[in-house]
């Protein structure tokens, strides 16, 4: 028990630079809309293709890979980001995650009325929060040009940072006046241990899935379950990399030996179903799916023991976890 306090200790201070801010973003429809039932994917697309026109110095003609401005390219570092070329770890990665994630509405809404207001949430990890200016632009842009196929246009009204783990929330642009306020209050390591303690040493968890979850386990697409160990093993990988990339943190041997220990640790209730749901993709003008598990998983360890993954789960809710987190996908609570 001390070997895996000491353990949870180091992995969470090599994690002491990684910080992520949610922002919250209000846009009102100029036009009756109908919008698709999973708006992740729209959303992260359309708002792609702006930002892309935006930045690009060589006229959407040169791939980005090619680019002499590459590294100090806001799309390119947002959207197609690669490891550094001295980069120590997950070297032989060609893409890293992205410090992105697009949060929209689980509502099941599909039609909005003109003046009506489309909510969702977008989440920038580590350094992508600089770029914020360039977020807000590209929706205000985006405005105009309109969302879907069928071109829905908008008024970028509001959007607003909030800090689920200490309540703050605030302004940070306002469409009404044109104004841009330079405020922001980031979630860090330490607020996230804050509120581990305060859950205490449980002695079950349960995990409630919001949007579809694509994990693997050796390579394997869960279709059924959800192994803890797997899915603790896939967020270490992906806060790893976050920390690496995104945060100039240091790759932890301590939090990989933290994951190892949750292999022992079973379900004893699931309420799961396979949710199907699919898109088109408009740049590669194919279909695509987004399916994958919504529902509950419950796990009992002795007392104390699963409190030693508390931060990592917590953290979890808001880098997501799985297959296509940046159009939402792998959004979960966890209860105690």
């Amino acid at each position: 028990m001390l070997k895996s306090k000491s353990l949870q200790q180091i992995a969470l201070s090599s994690l002491a630079n990684f910080t992520l801010s949610t922002y919250e973003c209000h846009i009102k429809m100029l036009q009756d809309s109908y919008l698709p039932l999973y708006e992740g994917s729209m959303l992260r697309g359309a708002f792609g293709g702006i930002l892309r026109g935006i930045c690009c110095a060589g006229r959407l003609s040169t791939p980005c890979s090619e680019c002499p401005l590459v590294h100090s390219c806001a799309y390119a570092y947002i959207f197609e980001t690669s490891p550094q070329e001295d980069a120590t770890y997950f070297s032989f990665n060609k893409q890293v995650p992205r410090p992105y994630i697009f949060e929209p509405p689980d509502d099941g809404k599909t039609d909005y009325a003109a003046g009506e207001t489309f909510t969702f949430r977008f989440i920038l990890i580590g350094n992508a929060r600089k770029f914020i200016p360039y977020f807000i632009y590209s929706f205000h842009e985006l405005g105009k040009v309109g969302i879907t196929r069928r071109g829905h246009k908008f008024f970028l009204d509001s959007i607003y940072v909030l800090n689920e783990l200490d309540g703050n929330r605030e302004q940070v642009f306002s469409g009404k006046e044109s104004l841009v306020y330079n405020v922001d209050y980031p979630i860090t390591v330490e607020q996230i241990q804050h509120r581990a303690e305060q859950m205490g040493g449980v002695g079950s968890l349960t995990l409630r899935f919001i949007t579809p979850l694509r994990l693997k386990c050796q390579s394997q697409l869960q279709l059924r379950t959800v192994p803890l160990s797997c899915l603790l093993q896939n967020l270490s990988i992906k806060t790893q990399m976050l920390n690496i990339f995104h945060c100039q943190g240091q790759f932890s041997e301590s939090l990989r030996d933290l994951v190892k220990e949750a292999q022992e640790i079973e379900p004893i209730a699931q309420d799961l179903r396979w949710r199907r749901v699919e898109r088109y993709s408009l740049r590669r003008q194919q279909s695509d799916t987004l399916s994958g598990l919504v529902g509950t998983i419950t796990y009992k360890a002795p007392k104390g023991e699963l409190a030693r993954y508390l931060p990592l789960l917590i953290l979890g809710q808001f880098i997501h976890v799985g297959g296509k987190t940046v159009f939402g996908l792998g959004k979960y609570v966890v209860e105690v």
